[in-house]
């Protein structure tokens, strides 16, 4: 009889411990990043992570493929910046890091072409970058006239040409300050500025009034509190 008693306290108690086990479980995962790296014919090399400290790449991690396939797990406080680069192959793929699953799948392109899934911050990335490389293509387009102005030696030419090109440049950091300006919840917008910050005759006036508008959670990123020793030299 007793035991009956006992048996419904008994699964009260399991289930209570399994429900505790399956919080802190969703909890951990939710609290760290999981960046899954598919890649064809290259088994055996091996994948760099690398985290940008004081402006430079540096390697946190790294690992050997296997079957087509590398993982790195970690946990950042805030999202920041980092570099995927593989042994013996050119070039590197620029993309934020969240605690989130991520995934970044390799194509015969190389991987600067990589396509990267599962972050909604590396989306906004990747609009943010292809809006700004359709300005900066306009001086690409230039790069023949220019070389043909060198030819001649032309100085009325050339002189006409750096003109335009700094006036792509103009609008190239302007878009800079608007996308900024209109994103203030957004840990892009921090990176943006820090990056303007650096420029020479950096706008201080215009990036101390942005940044006084971010969100105080943007403000705790990296990117922000770097910002933020910058603005203090310019009192």
């Amino acid at each position: 009889m007793r035991k009956n008693l006992l048996l419904p306290f008994v699964i009260i108690f399991l289930t209570a411990l399994f429900s505790c086990k399956n919080e802190r479980d969703e909890k951990t995962l939710q609290n760290e990043f999981v960046v899954s790296v598919s890649i064809r014919n290259h088994n055996n090399r091996i994948v760099y992570l690398h985290k940008f400290i004081s402006d430079r790449p540096q390697i946190i991690d790294s690992s050997k493929i296997t079957h087509n396939y590398v993982t790195f797990k970690g946990y950042t406080p805030y999202p920041e910046r980092y570099l995927i680069s593989i042994e013996n192959i050119f070039g590197s793929k620029l993309f934020v890091i969240t605690n989130d699953s991520i995934q970044l799948e390799v194509s015969k392109e190389g991987l600067v072409n990589a396509t990267i899934s599962g972050s909604k911050l590396n989306a906004e990335l990747k609009n943010y970058q292809r809006n700004l490389k359709e300005i900066y293509d306009k001086i690409d387009i230039l790069f023949p006239e220019l070389q043909r102005a060198r030819l001649e030696n032309n100085p009325m030419k050339l002189s006409n040409i750096a003109k335009k090109i700094s006036t792509i440049e103009k609008e190239g950091i302007e878009y800079n300050f608007l996308y900024a300006q209109k994103n203030k919840n957004s840990f892009i917008s921090s990176m943006i500025l820090n990056d303007l910050s650096k420029k020479d005759s950096a706008d201080v006036t215009r990036i101390r009034s942005i940044f006084s508008q971010f969100d105080d959670t943007v403000k705790e990123s990296n990117d922000s509190k770097e910002l933020l020793e910058f603005l203090k030299t310019y009192k």
